[in-house]
């Protein structure tokens, strides 16, 4: 028993911050667990003795942390190698602008712009175009044939200039969509946090300016009529505005305080020496009966016996040392970059496409008279019937195809509100029939 208090010593003395309080707490447990009787033999449970008071929590500094160094970068894996897809095909190519050296004289009716060579317009038949010269020699009308060496046109308004001209560039007229839906409003953004208010001293107020000297009043007039108003003195000069006083220097801030240092963890109170009572003297058997008939003695009261304390919880050990991290692997080839694919045969040119023989691009002009709403479409005799394929406008603004329509007559006659009074009424044929 000796040995197991040397020991239990040892143990205690590893927690050096606890010093000597820890030492004298191991060496009352060990007189404690020495004080236990032997156990008596087993008999009725007897009453459970109290248990010792905790003791206090005790106050140690905490251990430093182990400091293990970090591992080396491995290197880059090798990246891996692949080649470049092919090069697509070429987009077919699409001119915005077409230029024309046809003679044109800048006035309403059918003509063909031929091309300064081949083209691949962007409109098409039924297009509405401008033919400009010139900033101030602009005409536009609507596409009846197009081609890649051709465009015919009816010109259906003069938008300014005149004369007879050879440099043309044919382009889509700048017609006005409709006005897109609204777009849904943006979430308003946070308030930015106000700012700090600027300390510094305020300026003192400039000196007031010398009063201007007053203008002399004028002399009084001769009795009987009134006498003219003297003239008004001369404006005094205004007095010159102080200047501003000189910004106020701002304090430095303080400098920032000291942390104070953590205070140490305190020493782990000794466990309590409450003891547990010894076992009871076990109970005798009583005699073996008739089955059924005998009665069992009662169990005996356990004994109360003294429990020994626990042992002080030995010192933890030092952290190991974190291993290095292997090295990286070297980085690997770059693959080559793969051919670029050759471009593909460009395709034949079509062929020029020839103007047939129909009533597309018919013009008929007319003037309104505020009463008259059909109108013959004079040589017409049995063009087609549906509306979508005449162009209507009045005074240039372009009338929507369910606002007219084309009478089943020989010549064709066209059905449109009244047309006011002096207005013009343009009807371009975009129909082959």
């Amino acid at each position: 028993m000796k040995d197991c208090c040397n020991e239990t010593i040892i143990v205690a003395s590893y927690a050096r911050s606890a010093k000597e309080s820890a030492k004298s707490a191991a060496y009352s447990a060990c007189l404690a667990q020495q004080a236990i009787g032997a156990s008596g033999a087993t008999g009725a449970t007897g009453v459970i003795g109290l248990n010792g008071a905790t003791g206090a929590t005790g106050i140690g500094a905490t251990g430093a942390t182990g400091i293990g160094a970090t591992g080396a970068t491995g290197a880059t894996g090798a990246t891996g190698a692949g080649s470049t897809g092919s090069t697509g095909a070429t987009g077919l190519k699409v001119d915005a602008v077409v230029p024309s050296n046809s003679t044109t004289t800048m006035v309403l009716g059918l003509y063909n712009f031929t091309h300064t060579g081949t083209f691949n317009p962007v409109y098409g038949i039924g297009s509405y175009v401008q033919v400009v010269r010139i900033l101030t020699q602009v005409m536009e009308g609507y596409v009846t044939f197009v081609s890649p060496t051709v465009t015919q046109i009816q010109i259906t308004k003069i938008v300014s200039g005149s004369g007879t001209y050879s440099q043309w560039n044919i382009s889509l007229a700048n017609v006005a969509g409709t006005t897109g839906a609204t777009g849904i409003a943006g979430i308003n953004g946070a308030t930015g946090a106000t700012g700090s208010i600027g300390v510094g001293t305020q300026g003192s107020t400039g000196a007031t300016g010398v009063q201007g000297i007053q203008g002399s009043t004028g002399s009084t007039g001769i009795a009987g009529g009134q006498g003219s108003t003297g003239a008004t003195g001369t404006q005094g000069i205004q007095g010159a505005t102080g200047s501003t006083g000189i910004q106020g220097v701002q304090g430095t801030t303080g400098a920032t305080g000291v942390i104070g240092l953590t205070g140490a963890t305190g020493v782990t109170g000794a466990t309590g020496l409450g003891t547990t009572g010894a076992t009871g003297v076990a109970g005798g058997n009583g005699a073996t009966g008739a089955t059924g008939a005998g009665t069992q003695g009662s169990t005996g009261a356990t004994g109360v016996g003294t429990q020994g304390s626990t042992g002080a919880t030995g010192a933890t050990g030092v952290t190991g040392l974190q291993g290095s991290t292997g090295a990286t692997g070297a980085t690997g080839v770059i693959g080559l970059t793969g051919t670029t694919g050759a471009t593909g045969a460009t395709g034949p040119q079509g062929a020029t496409g020839v103007i047939p023989t129909s009533n597309a691009g018919s013009v008929w002009t007319f003037t309104g008279d505020g009463s008259t709403t059909t109108w013959t479409l004079t040589g017409n005799t049995s063009g087609s019937l549906v509306s979508a394929l005449y162009i209507a406008q009045i005074d240039g603004v372009l009338q929507a195809p369910a606002n007219y329509t084309i009478n089943n007559v020989s010549p064709r006659t066209l059905t449109i509100s009244t047309v006011p009074s002096g207005s013009i009424l343009v009807v371009v044929s975009l129909s082959t029939a």
